[in-house]
């Protein structure tokens, strides 16, 4: 979708998971956690539309 090496700011949609937007952002939805944190998300199975989310560079996610 984006380059993973720059932040990527996505508004939530009706049936969007955190996992699957990983997946798209970064190939891999092993992330989904640390995004979680990052964007200070207690409750991320469900998440609410028009919630912003943002993606940071991947390499943050590394670290």
């Amino acid at each position: 979708m984006e380059n993973a090496n720059l932040p990527y700011v996505h508004l939530v949609q009706v049936g969007d998971t955190l996992p699957d937007l990983c997946n798209q952002i970064y190939n891999s939805p092993s992330y989904y956690v640390q995004v979680a944190k990052y964007n200070g998300l207690n409750k991320f199975r469900k998440l609410l539309p028009g919630t912003q989310l943002i993606f940071p560079p991947i390499v943050s996610l590394k670290n």
